[in-house]
């Protein structure tokens, strides 16, 4: 991930900022989880849905994890991987992946 999680951001997005930083300590706490959740993303075949993706990781290994991290799993995934097919809808992360470095 290259994220600059240090970089100020507009007021309006201060929360969002504060909710990337929630599911990339996320990441860090279930890094056998995410790394699954990586490997389903970039084996997909046809288009990746992070939902999808989200739920077998669920169930396969136990552990919870909010439906809101869903469009920044999605756009931390894209990364380092940028060719996963995803359903990618915009989303109100977009601007603020943008401002932290990410692009899109």
């Amino acid at each position: 991930m290259r994220l600059d999680l240090g970089r100020e951001v507009p007021e309006a997005l201060e929360e969002r900022k504060g909710a990337v930083e929630e599911a990339v300590r996320w990441t860090e706490q279930h890094p056998e989880a995410w790394e699954w959740m990586v490997e389903q993303a970039v084996s997909a075949r046809g288009r990746a849905s992070m939902r999808w993706i989200m739920e077998g990781m669920r169930r396969r290994f136990r552990v919870r994890v909010k439906n809101g991290h869903a469009p920044i799993f999605t756009r931390l995934i894209r990364l380092d991987h940028p060719d996963v097919p995803f359903c990618l809808a915009r989303s109100q992360y977009d601007r603020l992946f943008e401002i932290l470095g990410a692009g899109r």
